[in-house]
């Protein structure tokens, strides 16, 4: 499988198909900034804008993708790295 396949699922936002590619959800790093979103860096391939449920700092949650790599999730978090595994297009 090449990673221009997966780089182009998750683009469209079909993550849950790259995860069957993958073996394993699609995950990244992520900077929580102590508030409700994180940013991604865009180098990255990030989902499309939109709605996903995902595993942010090991709880199962729903979270939205915006412009720019920023993530919206609820819950305060504290300025540091951590992953974020998404599951599927809400």
């Amino acid at each position: 499988m090449s990673s221009s396949r997966i780089r182009d699922l998750v683009a469209a936002g079909d993550v849950e198909r790259a995860a069957r590619l993958l073996g394993r959800p699609h995950t990244l790093p992520a900077r929580a900034l102590g508030d409700d979103r994180l940013v991604l860096d865009p180098a990255l391939a990030i989902p499309r804008p939109g709605r996903y449920t995902a595993v942010v700092d090991g709880s199962t949650t729903e979270v939205t993708v915006l412009d720019g790599g920023v993530i919206e999730c609820e819950g305060r978090r504290e300025v540091r790295l951590l992953e974020v595994a998404f599951l599927h297009r809400s």
